[in-house]
C-alpha cells in the first residue's frame, strides 16, 4: 500500500474514533446534566393529573351517565387539550386516557377524584437516545382525593397516598419534551386513613373531600 493511501486510511479511522468518543461524552455529559430533570418531573406531576382524568380538566363529571352531551363533550375537548400539552401526538396514553374519560361519562355511579398532587418527585436515572428521545425513573409520591358509591347507600371520601417508582418515555417535539410512555416499576399503596369517612349524601361527602388535604405517610 502506497503511504499517501496508508496515511489516509489512518486519517479516516482516527475520524471515526474521535466523533465515536465525542459522542460518547456528550450521552455521558447529557445524563449527568439536571437541566431536563425539573422538564421530566414537571410532566410527570401533569401525567399524574390526566391519569386521574377529574383534576386535569374543568367540567365536574360527578353525574357521569346523567349529563347533557354538551357537558360531555366540553369535558372530552378539555381533556384531549390537557394531554396535548403532556403526551406526543402518537403515544398511546391519548387513547388510553381518553378511553378512561369515556367510562367515566357512561357510569351510573359515583366514584370521582376530586383532587390531585404530588408531594415529592426526584429524577432517579435516565438515558438519552440523541437528541430528542430520553427515558427517565422517576419517584414520586402522589395523593388523590375521591368520592365513591357505599354499600349502605353512603358515600365514601377517599384518600389515597401511593409511592411510585415509573420509567418515561419522553420525546421532544417543537423544542419541548413530551411523554411517549410510561411504566410502572415499583408501587407502595398507603393513604391518610383517618380522614376517611362516610356520608349520607353526596354533597356533604364533596364538600368534605374538598377542604381536606390527605398527609404524606411516606
Amino acid at each position: 500500500m502506497k503511504k499517501g493511501k496508508l496515511y489516509t486510511l489512518f486519517s479516516v479511522i482516527a475520524v471515526i474514533f474521535i466523533t465515536a468518543a465525542v459522542l460518547i461524552l456528550t450521552v455521558s455529559s447529557n445524563e449527568n446534566d439536571p437541566t431536563d430533570d425539573n422538564a421530566f418531573i414537571e410532566l410527570s406531576k401533569q401525567c399524574h393529573l390526566i391519569t386521574q382524568i377529574n383534576p386535569a380538566i374543568e367540567t365536574d363529571i360527578l353525574e357521569g351517565a346523567k349529563m347533557p352531551e354538551t357537558k360531555k363533550e366540553l369535558a372530552r375537548e378539555q381533556l384531549y387539550e390537557a394531554m396535548s400539552k403532556v403526551f406526543t401526538k402518537d403515544s398511546s396514553l391519548n387513547t388510553q386516557y381518553a378511553d378512561v374519560l369515556e367510562s367515566r361519562l357512561e357510569q351510573e355511579y359515583v366514584d370521582a377524584v376530586l383532587g390531585a398532587g404530588t408531594f415529592s418527585a426526584k429524577v432517579i436515572s435516565k438515558k438519552y437516545d440523541g437528541e430528542n428521545k430520553a427515558t427517565a425513573v422517576i419517584e414520586s409520591v402522589i395523593w388523590t382525593k375521591y368520592v365513591k358509591d357505599g354499600y349502605n347507600n353512603d358515600y365514601s371520601a377517599v384518600f389515597p397516598v401511593n409511592k411510585k417508582t415509573l420509567e418515561f418515555s419522553f420525546e421532544k417535539q417543537n423544542g419541548e419534551w413530551k411523554i411517549s410512555n410510561r411504566k410502572v416499576i415499583d408501587l407502595l399503596m398507603e393513604g391518610d386513613y383517618e380522614k376517611e369517612k362516610n356520608f349520607d349524601n353526596l354533597s356533604d361527602a364533596v364538600a368534605y373531600i374538598e377542604s381536606q388535604t390527605p398527609n404524606n405517610p411516606f
